[in-house]
C-alpha cells in the first residue's frame, strides 16, 4: 500500500492507501487479502470461531462498519457472540454467512452485497441445507409442515435496513428478534422455510428478480408496505393469527406478478392480510382462504376500515379480487366479494349520500345487490299470495272470524282461492288489472320480476 501521512478517512489507522482508506475501509479489490484478515484479527478477539468484542466496557460491540470485505474473507460457521454492526459495509464477493450464529443484535443498515449473500442454517438436530442454493428442494419435504426447526443465525434483532443485495442472495433463517429490512434492494432472493418470530419489516424494499417466500412463517406482524415487485411468490407460507400482514400500496412492475398459492391439502390463509391501495387485479389466487363474516367472505381491511372509516378504499380492494376472480372464471368467490364490495359502498353512502345510502338499502334486501334470485323470488310469491287472500272473500271472512268455518266450507274455500290465485297471477305477470290495488301489485310485481331476471341472467352470463 502506498502510506500517506494522513489518517484513514473512516478511522485512525495511519496505514493508508492512494484513496486514504486503510486495510479495511479500501475499495480496492485487489487489496491484500492476508493483511486483511490479520488486521480483522487484531481488532476482535477471535476464538474457536467465535467473534468478540476487545472492549471492557459494558457497551460490547463488533464494529465492521463500513468494512470492505474482499473475496477469500470467509465469515462462515462463526458464532459472534456480541452484538454487530456492519452497517455501510461492502462484500466484494458473495458474503457466505453459511452456519454463521448472531447471539445478539446484528445491524447490516445500508450495507452491500452486490454478489449476493448467503444467510442459511442448521436444520433440526443433525441436518443441515446444503450450500448449494439449487438444493432447496432437499429440505421441502422435512420442513413444509415444521418450520420451527429452521435455528438461527439471527438470535436478536437484525437490521438489514436500505441494504443492496446484487445477483442471488439465500436467507434460509430464523429470526428471533425484530427484523428490518426497510428499503432494501434485491437483485433475486429466497427466503424459503424461513420463520419470523417477532416483527418483521420489509416496507418500500425493490425486489427485481425473484421473491421466493415460500413455506416462509410469520408469526408476528409483517409489513411490504409500498414494495415494488416483479416476481413475488408466497406458496404455503404462514401469515400471523393474531397480527396483521400488510401488502398496502404495492407496486407491481409492467409485467410483474405476485402469487399467493396453497400447495396441497393445506389452503393459504389471508384472512388477516391487508391489501389496501394494491392493484389486486394483477394478483395470483390459488387455493386460499379468505376471512367471512355474516356468510360473506372478507378482507381484514373491512376491519382496519371500522377505525380509519375509508369504506371506499376497502370497496375498490374489493373490486379489484372480484374482477380478478371473475377473469379466472371463479365466478361464485367473484360473486362473494362483488356483495363486498356494495357492503363498503353502502357504508360510504351511509357517511356521505343518504339517499344513495336507502337505494343500496334495498337493494341488498330485496335481492343481495342482484346476487339472489331466490330473494325477489320469494317476495314476489308473497305478494302474489297476500294478493290471492284479499281477492277471496271467503277466505277472508274466515281469517277474520275463524269461528265462521265449518267442514262444509273446504272445497267451496278452495276453488275461491284458487280462482283469487290465478287473478292474481295476472295480475303481477301483467296479463290483467286496472284497479288501484292491481296497478300497486303490477308495480311491485315488475321490481320483482326485473330482479330476478337480473340475477338469473348474471348468473348464467357467468357461466
Amino acid at each position: 500500500m502506498n502510506e500517506v501521512a494522513n489518517k484513514c478517512k473512516k478511522c485512525d489507522r495511519t496505514d493508508v492507501d492512494s484513496t486514504g482508506m486503510c486495510i479495511l475501509h479500501s475499495l480496492d479489490p485487489k487489496k491484500d487479502l492476508n493483511s486483511f484478515r490479520k488486521e480483522f484479527g487484531q481488532l476482535f478477539k477471535i476464538e474457536d470461531r467465535k467473534i468478540r468484542s476487545r472492549s471492557t466496557t459494558f457497551n460490547r460491540l463488533i464494529d465492521c462498519s463500513w468494512f470492505v470485505f474482499p473475496a477469500g474473507f470467509e465469515l462462515s460457521h462463526m458464532e459472534f457472540v456480541d452484538p454487530a454492526d456492519f452497517s455501510n459495509s461492502t462484500f466484494l464477493a458473495t458474503a457466505d454467512f453459511c452456519g454463521t450464529v448472531f447471539r445478539s443484535f446484528v445491524i447490516f443498515r445500508n450495507s452491500k452485497f452486490p454478489q449476493g449473500a448467503i444467510f442459511t442454517q442448521h436444520v433440526g438436530p443433525s441436518m443441515m441445507l446444503p450450500v448449494d442454493l439449487s438444493a432447496h428442494g432437499f429440505v421441502q419435504i422435512a420442513l413444509a409442515d415444521n418450520p420451527e426447526q429452521v435455528r438461527g443465525p439471527f438470535l436478536d434483532s437484525v437490521h438489514f435496513t436500505g441494504s443492496f443485495f446484487g445477483k442471488e442472495t439465500s436467507f434460509f433463517a430464523q429470526f428471533t428478534g425484530e427484523c428490518k429490512f426497510v428499503g432494501c434492494t434485491f437483485e433475486k432472493v429466497t427466503f424459503s422455510h424461513s420463520r419470523f418470530k417477532e416483527d418483521s419489516d420489509f416496507s418500500r424494499c425493490q425486489f427485481n428478480g425473484l421473491a421466493d417466500f415460500s413455506y416462509t412463517s410469520f408469526d408476528k406482524e409483517v409489513r411490504f408496505t409500498s414494495c415494488s415487485l416483479s416476481n413475488g411468490l408466497f406458496a404455503n407460507s404462514r401469515f400471523p393469527q393474531d397480527d396483521l400482514a400488510y401488502f398496502d400500496d404495492l407496486e407491481l412492475t409492467t409485467k410483474g406478478r405476485l402469487r399467493f398459492i396453497g400447495r396441497g391439502r393445506e389452503s393459504l390463509s389471508l384472512g388477516r392480510v391487508s391489501f389496501l391501495h394494491t392493484d389486486v387485479r394483477r394478483v395470483v389466487f390459488l387455493n386460499v382462504e379468505w376471512g367471512r363474516r355474516r356468510n360473506r367472505v372478507v378482507s381484514i381491511d373491512e376491519k382496519l376500515a371500522e377505525s380509519h372509516g375509508d369504506y371506499n378504499a376497502v370497496a375498490e380492494t374489493y373490486r379489484g379480487l372480484r374482477k380478478n376472480y371473475e377473469k379466472s372464471a371463479r365466478y361464485a368467490e367473484a360473486g362473494d366479494f362483488y356483495v363486498s364490495e356494495m357492503e363498503m359502498r353502502l357504508r360510504h353512502s351511509w357517511q356521505n349520500h343518504k339517499a344513495e345510502a336507502i337505494l343500496l338499502f334495498f337493494y341488498r334486501n330485496i335481492c343481495l345487490y342482484g346476487e339472489s334470485y331466490g330473494r325477489p323470488f320469494v317476495l314476489l310469491g308473497f305478494v302474489i299470495l297476500l294478493s290471492a287472500i284479499s281477492r277471496s272473500h271467503q277466505v277472508l271472512r274466515v281469517l277474520m272470524d275463524p269461528s265462521a268455518f265449518c267442514p262444509n266450507m273446504i272445497v267451496d274455500l278452495v276453488l275461491s282461492f284458487l280462482v283469487s290465485v290465478v287473478e292474481s297471477l295476472a295480475v303481477s305477470f301483467q296479463i290483467a288489472g286496472t284497479s288501484p290495488p292491481d296497478i300497486l301489485q303490477r308495480i311491485l310485481s315488475a321490481f320483482m320480476l326485473g330482479f330476478t331476471y337480473l340475477a338469473m341472467r348474471r348468473k348464467f352470463e357467468r357461466r
